[in-house]
């Protein structure tokens, strides 16, 4: 299985590197430490290639795994800017939870304008090429088990029925420990006093209740 996956990992890698000599070959390309400035076009094929693996690493590292994603990312990368991804603007659609990551290249070709980019070319970070494979794919394992274990303690039962719930967001993920911004923030913090108190079991003299049943009043 690991060679099978190498060996698409590699044409997938090829399938990029052939769209972006035929897409964007007059796109500018500037080399880390000085490497000079080339077109797409004038790339050597091994520098193209290292470049496209560099890409394809990182749009990993924001959990991407549709092919047709992680070739905007790139493409993205070539076109515009290596480090487009550190705008503000990116940074808020790239980091927005109430969407799975591979829908949120969409938002990026949606959401900013020509002038955006143009502002984004402007601050071309060459060094945003060296991009540490490893490190990003640990990254995205952090970022995986992390989230497993939020989606653990929200399916917890509270320890003390007497205690309050935490409140949700819309992605369903607690706000203890998180940092939220824009309109989710305003929409959340509006929603976080909303909490429901769980009251003990009903006796057993109470016909309208069995004994795994407990009431709920939202008034509390």
């Amino acid at each position: 299985m690991e060679v099978m996956q190498a060996v698409a990992d590699a044409s997938f890698e090829r399938q990029v590197a052939g769209h972006l000599r035929g897409s964007y070959s007059q796109s500018i390309v500037i080399l880390p430490d000085n490497g000079g400035e080339f077109t797409v076009s004038d790339l050597p094929q091994d520098e193209l290639d290292r470049l496209v693996r560099a890409g394809i690493a990182k749009a990993r590292g924001y959990e991407m795994t549709r092919q047709s994603s992680i070739a905007v990312f790139v493409a993205l990368m070539f076109d515009v800017a290596p480090n487009f991804d550190r705008h503000r603007l990116c940074q808020v659609l790239l980091g927005d939870e109430e969407k799975i990551p591979d829908d949120r290249t969409d938002d990026l070709l949606t959401v900013l304008t020509e002038k955006n980019w143009e502002s984004i070319r402007k601050d071309y970070g060459a060094q945003a090429w060296l991009v540490d494979e490893q490190e990003v794919a640990k990254t995205g394992e952090k970022s995986s088990e992390e989230k497993a274990k939020a989606a653990a303690a929200d399916s917890a039962p509270p320890a003390n029925p007497d205690k309050t719930l935490p409140g949700k967001t819309l992605s369903g993920k607690t706000l203890r420990g998180k940092t939220l911004s824009g309109k989710t923030l305003s929409r959340t913090m509006a929603r976080r006093s909303q909490t429901i108190r769980v009251q003990p079991e009903a006796p057993d003299t109470n016909m309208d209740f069995d004994q795994k049943t407990m009431r709920v009043d939202p008034k509390k």
